[in-house]
């Protein structure tokens, strides 16, 4: 979660990437990364990782995820990040 509401169209942000290292002794999840903006949960769009067997690649894998994708997000103002492996959530603090 920001500390304060973070406007993401001001910046011309278009993508993000989420860089993650595989081992082969990681079961196959579904990985996900959710944006709410600041009207609340109702305002959450996910977007799913087309690949899960990459979480056991022993290598960096890049997810690229065009931020058009979130659709019902208003990315003027997001407000928090998740990422989760299903049924695992894991919920960022930022500053």
């Amino acid at each position: 979660e920001f500390s304060t509401t973070q406007d993401w169209q001001a910046v011309d942000i278009k993508m993000m990437d989420i860089r993650f290292f595989g081992d082969p002794c990681n079961s196959v999840e579904r990985m996900y990364v959710g944006l709410e903006d600041d009207s609340g949960s109702s305002s959450y769009a996910e977007i799913q990782y087309l690949n899960p067997n990459d979480l056991q690649r022993v290598n960096w894998q890049v997810w690229q995820i065009s931020l058009g994708d979130f659709s019902g997000v208003d990315l003027s103002g997001i407000k928090k990040i998740y990422i989760g492996f299903f049924p695992i959530l894991v919920e960022l603090k930022m500053k």
